[in-house]
């Protein structure tokens, strides 16, 4: 057990909600804003709902690219994503007891990294609890980052594309 892990998550978690008055709107910090919205949107366990509207404006309203919003998205909310995966390494007896753990782990164990991409793929808040999953059955670091990664680019461009494209047919069917 490595407490110190736990830790750094919760402190960071906690810097996040004392500063949140600080932190940027993405429409007037552009990819930085978007970048540590979706950072503490995946970092903290708590519902991603700040940095789904950040990509979704950063697609379509702010006049981002939707691409880079989607890999920008993608970037950050992978690194967020290590608290569950942190949270899985450093803590076995205090999580063996959630049961929605108890449902995912054996999935993650099963099907290895595509299981990891399915729920990366998936716009879901339980992610954290497959993070947790993954670090408590050492699946290994890098692996874990380049499969959720993956799986954070299909999903956030995808947004960041549909919320271009719905903001187009909108401002057409206006006549505008």
């Amino acid at each position: 057990m490595r407490p110190w892990l736990i830790l750094v998550a919760v402190l960071f978690v906690a810097l996040v909600a004392v500063f949140r008055d600080w932190l940027p709107q993405p429409g007037k910090a552009g990819y930085p804003g978007i970048f540590l919205l979706n950072l503490i949107g995946s970092g903290g366990f708590v519902l991603p709902a700040p940095a789904f509207v950040a990509v979704c404006l950063g697609g379509s309203v702010f006049g981002l690219m939707p691409l880079l919003v989607g890999l920008v998205a993608a970037s950050a909310e992978t690194l967020g994503e290590l608290t569950g995966y942190i949270a899985g390494v450093s803590s076995q007896g205090l999580l063996e007891r959630m049961p929605m753990r108890k449902r995912i782990e054996p999935w993650v164990a099963r099907h290895g990294w595509a299981a990891l991409f399915v729920f990366s793929v998936i716009p879901n808040p339980l992610f954290d609890v497959v993070g947790i999953a993954a670090g408590s059955l050492r699946f290994p670091l890098l692996k874990f980052l380049g499969v959720v990664f993956a799986g954070k680019v299909i999903k956030d461009t995808s947004f960041a594309y549909l919320c271009y494209a719905g903001l187009e047919d909108l401002v057409g069917w206006f006549g505008e």
